[in-house]
Formats: C-alpha cells, structure tokens, sequence
C-alpha cells in the first residue's frame, strides 16, 4: 500500500495517507488499458477526496509472454514460503518522488499480492513449471506468472569448514 499512497501523493495537490481515507480495489479498464482506484475519505478526517485515479499495475502475464523466469527451489513447500527467493530473481521497477527528486525502486511480490498454494515435489535436478495467479484485489500486480521451478539439494547444514589457525596470535 506504501508505494500506491506515494505514487498518488505525486499528483498536484493530492495528499493521502492509509489513516484518513479508504482505498477501493483496483478495476482493469481495458480499453484504456490501465486500472483504476477509488480513493474516498473517512468520515472524521481533515481533508475531503472522492477522486478515481489511474494507473498501471504490472501485468504478470505480458511478462511471461516475454520471458519465463528460473527460481532456485530449496526446501520450500508453499508458494507465499518460495516469495523471498521469486524477488531475488524477478524484479518489478517503478519510480518514486517528483520529477527533481525521482528514486528508481523495485516492488517486491507480497503475500498479499498473489493465491497461495502447494508447491509439487521435486527431486534434486528435477524442472517444472508453474503459474502464479495475482489475487484480483492486488493493488500492483494482475494477470498470471509462468515461473520454471528447480530443485537442488541443501541439506541445511555446513558442508565444509575452513581451518586458518593464525587467527589468534599472543
């Protein structure tokens, strides 16, 4: 929600915070292809807006269209569990701040951006693909991401140690 408020805070005279004001689900409008948000203001605020807003959310499917993205499975069960490892691999840029103060960011894929579920079982070496859907009420992503999964080994425990016995000297 922090990038959407300061992506909205960009707008002229727009000031709006996740306190004071209630914001819709997004709506794809398709024939301007862009999404929508509603943005209203509680009722014991001090600022009034009732205003929609457009802009663009990623579309997770376009992306796979272009290329299909490799993540490393080690020990993950879950989807919401393989998240940290998706982020590392496949990253979402977007700009923050004014046009003198613009930071390029990347927006990580949140638990509350996408369905969870089960991952398949995999043995070491092992190749499959999966689509990760966007739940319809994500404020960033939409569509569906074709992600190749591989599986290696990791036991969880250090495989070798390295000895340097000048370490401590008297």
């Amino acid at each position: 929600m922090k990038q959407l408020i300061t992506m909205l805070n960009s707008y002229p005279g727009v000031r709006v915070n996740e306190y004071d004001f209630v914001f819709s689900k997004p709506v794809f409008i398709p024939h301007l292809k862009m999404d929508q948000v509603n943005v209203k203001s509680k009722a014991k605020s001090n600022g009034y807006i009732d205003q929609n807003f457009l802009y663009k959310r990623y579309d997770l499917t376009a992306i796979s269209a272009e290329d299909v993205v490799e993540v490393i499975v080690k020990n993950e069960k879950t989807l919401h569990q393989l998240l940290y490892a998706l982020n590392k691999v496949c990253l979402f840029p977007y700009q923050e701040g004014g046009p003198l103060t613009v930071q390029d960011k990347y927006m990580p894929m949140s638990v509350k951006d996408v369905k969870n579920f089960n991952l398949p079982t995999l043995t070491t070496g092992q190749t499959v693909t999966i689509q990760i859907d966007a739940l319809p009420d994500s404020y960033y992503f939409r569509g569906s991401l074709t992600v190749k999964l591989k599986k290696v080994s990791y036991n969880g425990r250090l495989t070798k140690i390295d000895f340097i016995p000048n370490v401590m000297r008297k």
